[in-house]
This record gives structure tokens, C-alpha cells and sequence, in this order.
């Protein structure tokens, strides 16, 4: 029974939309930048009006000028960021919520496969479908850059290394969710609980700029990986970065040992 091939068979489709759809909206959303660019001088006057807390709330930074390919391109991302989280979220509940869900548990768990190699399987062929999305979202926003810089000097290197946070975040939106859906006895609805789940972490991301409390930051993974902060210091805040390795790693084993011993409901 080749249970990875089985399970990439139904989400390789989702997953290429999902990338196409993301990268989609990065591509559109930068294809204004010449337009934006030719009236810099107007733009920045309603920029500099604006408070600095619902900048840093947009995912700017200071000395990054939104008016500029590489400004206008983290405020680009940080959107992205969330469809990322959404979808790596939803991967999380699915795949190991699916046989309850569909009431098949029964006859996935009477083959001669270990639960064990069940979650291994799921887990492999759930990377690789998020890995197809990533790649299609980095490469239709590297397109764009490129298209769309109108005429002004950017670093692609510095681009690659926003591009490269992807697997982390997807990583820590996949563990938590796969974590999350061992809470429940039965998920009944996906879509509801993994848009509430990260929407809670995004809105959370937006108010710790009015908020003098840097705990906080810990609390929302959108701010292990801020597009603005990458860039302007060429490189990822490496605190940030081995927390989320720790949460995706913690919270995998966790859901491993849950789904070893979580009693399975049938038909």
C-alpha cells in the first residue's frame, strides 16, 4: 500500500493552485509598482502622513522606503505570508483528521501498516506538496521583481533570502496545525479552523507595533520571518529563526506521539 503516493496524488493539484493563486496575487500586486513609481513624490507625501506604528503594522521598516521596488516588494510578501499560512495551516488539520472525517479510519488502520509509517507517509507527501507551492510562489515573484522594478537597482540575493523563509513559515503553520487538529475529537470543519487559527496570529502580528510589549513577538510566527527586517539587515533574525525550527520540530513529535495512541473513530 503506498500510502505517499497516495496521499501526494490528492493534494498536488491543491497544492499547484494554491502556489499559482499566492504567487498570482504577488505578481498583480507588484505589476502596479511602475505606476506607483512614477508618482513617488505624491506617494510619499501620504506614506510620511501615516503613523509609524501602522507601517511597522504593514510590514515596513524604517529606511525602507515604500516607494521603492524593494519597500513596495516586503509589503508585497508580508500579504503573501498570510495565504501561506492558511494554506500550510489547512495541510496540518487535513491530513491527519481525514479518515475520522470521512469515517474511513476502519480501513486505513486494518492494513499491515503501522500508525507510525501512516503519519510518516502523510507527513513526507504533505512537505512536498507545500515545497510545489513554494517554489511556484517564488518563482511567479521573482518574475515580477524582475518585470516590474521599473528600472531601479535591486539585489537579487537579498530577494532569494525573503524567498528562502517560505519552508519556515509553512513549517511552523503545518506543525501547529497537525498539533491542533489532535485537539479536537472530531474536525468538522477545516477551512473555518485553520482561517480563524492564523488570522488570530496575523492580526496579533499587526498589534504589537502599538503595543510596548516585546514578549509579544514571540506569540505570532509572521514575525519570525518580517520581509522588511530581512532586508534591510541581509539577513534572518536568528533568534526568530531557531524558535521556529524548535516549533516545527516540537510540535511534529508532538502530533506523532498523539496520533500513536489517539483512539480512532470509524464508521
Amino acid at each position: 500500500m503506498n500510502i505517499f503516493k497516495e496521499e501526494f496524488r490528492k493534494l498536488w493539484k491543491s497544492a499547484f493552485l494554491w502556489g499559482l493563486a499566492i504567487g498570482g496575487f504577488g505578481l498583480f500586486y507588484l505589476a502596479f509598482y511602475p505606476s506607483l513609481a512614477k508618482n513617488q513624490e505624491g506617494f510619499m507625501a501620504i506614506i510620511d502622513a501615516m503613523p509609524k506604528e501602522i507601517l511597522e503594522a504593514l510590514g515596513m521598516r524604517y529606511g525602507l522606503p515604500l516607494a521603492s521596488i524593494m519597500g513596495y516588494f516586503t509589503l508585497t510578501f508580508s500579504m503573501m505570508q498570510m495565504a501561506m499560512g492558511i494554506q500550510s495551516a489547512y495541510y496540518g488539520v487535513a491530513i491527519l483528521s481525514e479518515e475520522e472525517r470521512e469515517q474511513t479510519a476502519d480501513f486505513l488502520l486494518t492494513k499491515p501498516v503501522t500508525r507510525g509509517r501512516i503519519f510518516r507517509n502523510k507527513l513526507f507527501a504533505t512537505i512536498c506538496a507545500l515545497g510545489i507551492s513554494g517554489l511556484l510562489q517564488g518563482a511567479l515573484i521573482l518574475f515580477a521583481v524582475s518585470r516590474f522594478h521599473h528600472g531601479e537597482d535591486f539585489d537579487y540575493s537579498l530577494i532569494l533570502k525573503v524567498l528562502g523563509s517560505i519552508p519556515f513559515l509553512q513549517g511552523v503553520f503545518l506543525g501547529m496545525g497537525m498539533l491542533l487538529s489532535m485537539g479536537f475529537r472530531k474536525v468538522r470543519n477545516i477551512t473555518s479552523l485553520s482561517v480563524g487559527f492564523v488570522t488570530v496570529f496575523y492580526i496579533l502580528n499587526g498589534i504589537i507595533a502599538y503595543l510596548p510589549i516585546d514578549q509579544l513577538r514571540y506569540f505570532t510566527p509572521f514575525h519570525y520571518f518580517e520581509a522588511g527586517y530581512i532586508v534591510t539587515e541581509n539577513s534572518y533574525n536568528m533568534p526568530f529563526l531557531l524558535l521556529a525550527v524548535g516549533l516545527i520540530l516540537s510540535t511534529m513529535v508532538l502530533s506523532y506521539l498523539q496520533y500513536l495512541r489517539r483512539d480512532m473513530e470509524g464508521v
